[in-house]
């Protein structure tokens, strides 16, 4: 999967797995996306994020 805000790419069999690598991106190259975020913009990017994790190709 691609990250939302840049072009980096990230892959794994599992949706824990993606995120577990996407977090430490976040933080390091996109920290004020996580921390201005309201609960109600994470949760809606969470729920981007399992849509498209559920209909990305598998590996």
């Amino acid at each position: 999967m691609k990250c939302y805000d840049c072009e980096e790419v990230f892959e794994n069999e599992s949706s824990k797995g993606i995120l577990e690598q996407m977090y430490p991106h976040y933080m390091k190259e996109h920290a004020e996306i996580i921390t201005n975020a309201s609960e109600e913009e994470k949760s809606a990017w969470m729920e981007k994020f399992n849509a498209d994790f559920d209909a990305a190709p598998e590996m």
